[in-house]
C-alpha cells in the first residue's frame, strides 16, 4: 500500500471536507461530462451537433429562441437529444460524493445548475413541491425530464408520442388546455377566446425567471441564516450566471462568518473571486474526489493546517504521484447580450 504525499494545503482541504457537518454544495456542468453528457462548447459538443446556420449554441438557452420557427425546431431537437443523453448518463464519483454527504446529513443542500436530472435518478429528492427540509437537491435551472405548458403551466412527463413530436422539431399542444376547450365546447360555451398552450422542456432559459424563484429564494435564505453552513463546495462551474454569483456570495459570507472554508473544484481558474473563494483546486472533479476517498481511508500523509488562509491555486494531483490524467471540462454556457431577431 503506497502512502500518497500531499502538500499541506491540499491535505488541509481534505480535512475540512471530512469534518464539515453543515456543507452547502453548488454544482455546474463540469460534474456531468464524465457521466456521458457532452459539454456544450467544444467542437463536437451538443451545440455543434444541434445548431444550424444563423444560430449560436448559447442561443438555444435563451428565451428569444421561441421567436423564430426555425430556431424552435432546432431547440426541440436539441432538447430531445439532451434528454436522451441524460437518460443514459451514469452517475459519477462526484455525484456519489454529493449523495453520501446529503444522506449522511453532512450537507444541508445541493444547488445544481444542471438540467440533466442525474441527482433525481440517484434517488435524491429534487421536487420543489416538497417541504424545504425534505428537498435535497435544488435544480436552479429546471429539469429536462419534464415538460411545462406555456399557458396553464401544467407539468407533465415525456411520452413516446411527445418525444416523437420534439424529434420532428415541433412543440406539441398542451392536452390540458385542449381538454378545457373541449369541455367548454361540449357544454355549449364559447371557446374562441381560449388560448391553447404548447409543451416545452421545464427548464429555465436566459431572460426568464424560475417559476418557483420565490420558493427557492426563501429556502436559500433559510439555509444561510438559520442552518449556519460551515463550508461551501463549488464544483464544475465558472460562476457566470448572475443569480448563481449572488448565491455564491451570500453562502460564502455565511460560511466565513462561522470561520468555514469556501472551496472551488474546477478545470479552469476563476479570477475576481479572491475575497470569496479561499481555495481553488485546478483539475478534474472526479479525480479530486478519488483522492479525497484515499485521504479518508488513511492512504495519505497527515495534514497540517496552513499558517495563513488565502486564495490558492492548488494542483489536482499529489506532488509525488499523478493519480490520473486531468480531463478538459468546459463550464456551463454563460449568458451574453442577446441578439434580437
Amino acid at each position: 500500500m503506497q502512502l500518497l504525499q500531499l502538500d499541506d494545503d491540499l491535505s488541509y482541504i481534505h480535512k475540512q471536507l471530512s469534518k464539515s457537518r453543515n456543507m452547502i454544495i453548488l454544482t455546474g456542468a463540469g460534474i456531468s461530462c464524465s457521466a456521458g453528457i457532452p459539454d456544450f462548447r467544444s467542437a463536437d459538443g451538443l451545440y455543434a451537433r444541434s445548431c444550424g446556420d444563423g444560430l449560436k449554441g448559447k442561443d438555444l438557452f435563451d428565451v428569444m429562441v421561441f421567436q423564430r420557427g426555425e430556431h424552435v425546431s432546432q431547440f426541440c431537437k436539441f432538447m430531445s437529444d439532451l434528454r436522451t443523453r441524460s437518460l443514459n448518463a451514469k452517475p459519477t464519483r462526484t455525484h456519489r460524493f454529493i449523495q453520501r454527504q446529503l444522506r449522511s446529513k453532512r450537507a444541508l443542500r445541493c444547488y445544481t445548475q444542471n438540467i440533466d436530472g442525474v441527482e433525481h435518478r440517484m434517488g435524491l429528492q429534487t421536487d420543489t413541491q416538497l417541504k424545504w427540509k425534505e428537498l435535497e437537491c435544488v435544480q436552479l435551472h429546471g429539469d429536462v425530464h419534464t415538460l411545462r405548458c406555456t399557458h396553464c403551466s401544467t407539468v407533465v412527463d415525456w411520452t413516446p408520442e411527445l418525444e416523437g413530436r420534439f424529434q420532428q422539431g415541433e412543440l406539441p399542444e398542451c392536452h390540458e388546455c385542449l381538454n378545457i376547450k373541449l369541455i367548454r365546447k361540449l357544454s355549449g360555451k364559447r371557446t374562441g377566446g381560449l388560448v391553447t398552450g404548447v409543451l416545452r422542456p421545464n427548464v429555465v432559459l436566459y431572460g426568464e425567471n424560475h417559476p418557483l424563484a420565490e420558493t427557492i429564494a426563501t429556502g436559500l435564505n433559510n439555509d444561510i441564516a438559520r442552518s449556519k453552513p460551515d463550508m461551501l463546495v463549488i464544483i464544475g462551474t465558472s460562476l457566470k450566471v448572475h443569480g448563481v454569483k449572488q448565491l455564491t456570495r451570500l453562502a460564502a459570507k455565511a460560511v466565513h462568518a462561522r470561520g468555514g472554508v469556501v472551496l472551488l473544484i474546477n478545470d479552469t481558474t476563476l479570477k475576481g473571486w479572491d475575497n470569496v473563494i479561499d481555495y481553488q483546486v485546478l483539475g478534474d472533479c472526479d479525480s479530486f474526489f478519488a483522492l479525497h476517498e484515499a485521504h479518508s481511508q488513511g492512504l495519505v500523509s497527515p495534514p497540517t493546517t496552513p499558517s495563513k488562509k488565502r486564495t490558492k491555486l492548488i494542483p489536482m494531483t499529489p506532488t509525488r504521484r499523478k493519480l490520473t490524467d486531468i480531463t478538459n471540462i468546459s463550464p456551463a454556457p454563460s449568458p451574453k447580450k442577446r441578439r434580437t431577431t
